[in-house]
């Protein structure tokens, strides 16, 4: 794609050329995915108490593995699953908005498997055109039991151009160290989740026939 803001490949040289993509989840398992990560989720204390918007960590893969069968086979059938760092959930409360940000994490985890979770219909991942906000960067993660000190870029939502949008109610693909938010047109708690795999954007025309749908 042709629209990506020219400055992200200065500041992410690895970063993928495009926005997103379709994965190639099997719409028959699906709602079996859906029902084992919110499983996870609904364990997670204080889920919705953090800020605007709320990114809980979960990173212990026997968790995963025991919690997702489904999700850790299809992985499997995808290639992808030994490289799964942790899979995060994260939580937009109607009542505040989500902020437009950038991932910070150049050259690790550049593109995410995002899947939806819960009362993700009319929700759209959305990305822009826009200068970096001379603000300090914001706390962006947490795990289940602690706090973690990371971070994500800020933008300047005045200078913020759209330059495309993606249904979060259907499992994608996206370039998250490219300007984006969330926006969501009702007024339930929104529940995605995001999986996280280690350098794998550096494999992405090797893989891609297998993991994005055609």
């Amino acid at each position: 794609m042709t629209n990506i803001p020219a400055y992200i490949k200065d500041l992410f040289p690895t970063n993928p050329d495009w926005l997103y993509h379709p994965a190639a989840i099997d719409s028959n398992r699906l709602p079996a995915i859906r029902q084992e990560l919110a499983s996870i989720y609904h364990q997670i204390p204080d889920r919705h108490k953090w800020g605007s918007t709320t990114f809980n960590m979960v990173d212990d893969q026997k968790i995963i593995q025991d919690h997702c069968p489904v999700l850790c086979e299809h992985l499997q059938q995808m290639k992808i699953l030994n490289w799964l760092s942790f899979i995060g959930f994260i939580t937009v409360n109607p009542e505040m908005k989500f902020p437009m940000h950038i991932d910070n994490n150049p050259g690790e985890f550049e593109i995410a498997l995002n899947i939806p979770v819960e009362n993700c219909h009319d929700s759209y991942t959305v990305w822009y055109n826009a200068e970096i906000s001379k603000k300090s960067p914001v706390p962006y993660i947490k795990t289940i039991d602690a706090e973690v000190e990371n971070t994500a870029m800020l933008i300047d939502e005045a200078s913020a151009v759209e330059i495309g949008r993606f249904s979060a109610d259907v499992p994608a693909w996206i370039n998250i160290n490219v300007p984006h938010n969330l926006v969501c047109s009702h007024d339930l708690i929104r529940v995605g989740a995001t999986l996280r795999f280690d350098g794998l954007h550096r494999l992405w025309d090797k893989g891609s026939h297998i993991w994005s749908q055609k």
